[in-house]
This record gives C-alpha cells, structure tokens and sequence, in this order.
C-alpha cells in the first residue's frame, strides 16, 4: 500500500452491474483478479500512478479491520484563487453549501438522458461558485440545510465567463 491509500478502479459494462452495490463510499476493501494498469491521467484526479481494471471475474471482499488504512487527504483551495488555477485543473474544496438548485434532466449531445443539480457554494474568503453535480450524486443529494461540505477532485470549468466545479464522481465529507 502507498501512503495516500487511494486508487481508481474503474469497470465497463456488465462488470458495472455485477460489482456496483458491493461498494460503498468510506468503506475499505480487498480488491483480487483485477487488472492493475499504468493510470490514464488525463480521467483521474489522484496521485496514484497505478488503476484497476475489473471485469466479471474481479472479486471484492470488505476490509473489516481497516484501522491501519490511511485517511483521506485533502488540498484545499479558496474559492478566491480560482482565478490562478487553469480550466480543468483538479482541486478540493472545503465550503458552506449556500443554496441548492432541484435536480433537472438534460439530453447529452449523444442523445443520452443524464441528471444535473447545481449547487453554491461559499468558504470563509467570501467568495462564491457553483459547483454542479451529475448523475446519481446529483440525484440522491438531500442536503439542504448549509452544510459544511469537503469536496475531492472537483474539476474547474468556466461556464458562460463565471468559474464553476463540476464532476460526475467526486469524494464528498459533510463536515
């Protein structure tokens, strides 16, 4: 194990099906007859040289006693020094989430059906940015009484002029 205890593992197709309800976000876990890859930098936004591959013979097991694991670790920026940082650079952010906008259903350019919610959010430099939230993260977001929020591996966007997060998966910590 390295020392940021993080990876991507990444599956396609019918191997989705078969291991997506074994995961779930804090939890540790054994990971065997995957493939361990060179990692595609350009699609992760961790330190990790190294990716999973699984397919329909990959195996899971939950770690129980994962006490040794280490923890998360963050580089928070303010919300006031995005301006230094370059579109689609990867950050983490630690802010107050100020409003939350309902769920709305968009049509990608490919024809597919896909859920958005935009969300704002403040951090004590008093700036603000809308951070939008794809997918089921989008879907299943029911906070809404200002969280303290952590966000890993947000992606800066400019959308219309205005700097915004936006990330299909991103490791969220309400504070």
């Amino acid at each position: 194990m390295d020392e940021t205890g993080e990876i991507k593992a990444t599956a396609f197709n019918a191997a989705v099906d078969l291991l997506y309800d074994r995961f779930q976000e804090g939890k540790v876990y054994y990971v065997s007859k995957g493939k361990v890859v060179l990692a595609k930098k350009a699609f992760s936004n961790l330190p990790c040289d190294y990716e999973i591959t699984m397919d329909n013979r990959t195996e899971v097991e939950e770690c129980i006693d994962a006490g040794s694991v280490p923890e998360v670790k963050y580089t928070f920026i303010k919300l006031r020094d995005l301006g230094a940082h370059e579109k689609d650079s990867i950050l983490d952010v630690l802010a107050v989430v100020h409003k939350v906008n309902d769920v709305a259903e968009i049509q990608t350019k490919q024809g597919k059906q896909l859920s958005k919610r935009d969300i704002t959010l403040v951090d004590d430099s008093g700036h603000s940015c809308q951070c939008t939230l794809w997918g089921k993260q989008a879907e299943q977001w029911n906070h809404h009484n200002n969280p303290v929020v952590a966000f890993k591996g947000l992606k800066l966007s400019d959308f219309g002029g205005e700097d915004q997060y936006s990330r299909s998966s991103v490791y969220l910590t309400l504070a």
